[in-house]
């Protein structure tokens, strides 16, 4: 008897083994963490750009001590290129938390959905991440509708996007020139993305102006801590009057895919293409070492170096072809503030450096 009851309670303990570890694995996400969400709600299920929309959040039990909790969204079409982040925050009910969404207006118009939440406690340094890709069954994920204005049939032509000059420099301007044919309803903003081709991150969205003739150009200073070494044009997005919006994707590969948005329907087309943009962004100018007389310099080559104390020139020199330059001059004071003033060969400053002389 006793052992038919042993047998009888060891079956009723690996039962509850086996639903307990059932009903666990079906709320985690891939990384195993628990999934506290009871599910997801979009308040609008349609919208009209520049329309926002509010995605609500509710939670099982109430998180008394959530330190932060975000949602990712994005054009289902383009999921790659479209990834904007929303901060919720606690609503009357404190199951319920709010999540503001807007949709930029260089965007494109389709189908949006909710695809990440971001869940952090302040017990707990780490943070919980559950992606709809990786976990499609926690819940019901949602997806909302995004609509342009006045769409029609014509999209914008992109016929050629430049940039002026192979070689910039940081913190000097650069120009970019773009051409495109004026259909039907007109182009109402073009604008272009850069990525570095080493850590491929994407460092500025740059809006253009027409100037006539089809053609629209824009002057941009690069950033002083702009990584140096190759970049290129990864995204041009033009959209007309109608709301219809043209966007052209490279890669560093030289492949560019064609898109355009049509009432809602997505259309693209990827092809070879030996006209991809690129440029090279130059190091910064640096001082290399200093003291009361002498100052050497690496800058670009081509390029004269001018010493000035104050509006007093100490020296003036031309770079070397490996753009090196010593710059020696009357003995200074310690500590004395100088300032190096590069030049192109065309007597444009280029660069202005701020150099201290040692106390010594």
């Amino acid at each position: 008897m006793k052992k038919i009851l042993h047998i009888l309670l060891t079956a009723s303990l690996l039962m509850t083994i086996c639903f307990s570890f059932k009903t666990v694995t079906a709320e985690v996400n891939s990384e195993g963490n628990t999934f506290p969400i009871k599910s997801i709600s979009i308040e609008k299920p349609s919208i009209t750009m520049p329309d926002t929309n509010v995605a609500y959040v509710t939670f099982k039990s109430a998180p008394s001590t959530l330190e932060r909790l975000h949602i990712t969204y994005g054009n289902y079409n383009t999921e790659y290129h479209s990834a904007y982040f929303s901060k919720c925050v606690v609503t009357k009910n404190l199951l319920i938390y709010s999540c503001p969404i807007s949709i930029p207006k260089y965007e494109t118009s389709g189908n949006w959905k909710i695809y990440n939440i971001d869940i952090k406690y302040e017990d707990n340094e780490n943070s919980s991440w559950f992606s709809r890709d990786e976990n499609p069954n926690l819940i019901k994920w949602p997806t909302f509708k995004v609509s342009n204005k006045n769409e029609d049939s014509v999209a914008p032509v992109l016929k050629s996007f430049q940039v002026i000059g192979d070689v910039l420099q940081p913190g000097v301007a650069f120009q970019l020139e773009a051409y495109a044919e004026d259909q039907k309803s007109g182009i109402k903003d073009i604008a272009v993305s850069f990525i570095d081709k080493k850590t491929e991150q994407s460092f500025l969205l740059e809006k253009l102006k027409y100037v006539g003739n089809n053609k629209w150009t824009s002057n941009t200073t690069l950033p002083k801590d702009i990584n140096p070494g190759g970049w290129y044009i990864s995204l041009v997005n033009i959209r007309d009057n109608a709301g219809n919006t043209y966007v052209r994707f490279f890669d560093k590969n030289g492949y560019t895919e064609r898109s355009r948005t049509i009432r809602d329907e997505v259309k693209t087309a990827t092809v070879k293409t030996d006209d991809i943009e690129d440029f090279y962004v130059l190091p910064q100018s640096k001082v290399l070492s200093k003291s009361l007389t002498t100052v050497k310099m690496q800058s670009y080559s081509n390029r004269t170096i001018e010493i000035y104390k104050g509006t007093k020139l100490l020296k003036k020199s031309n770079t070397t072809a490996s753009g090196k330059s010593n710059l020696t001059f009357t003995k200074q004071s310690k500590n004395s503030q100088l300032k190096a003033v590069i030049k192109t060969k065309a007597g444009k400053v280029s660069e202005t450096v701020k150099i201290t002389l040692p106390n010594k």
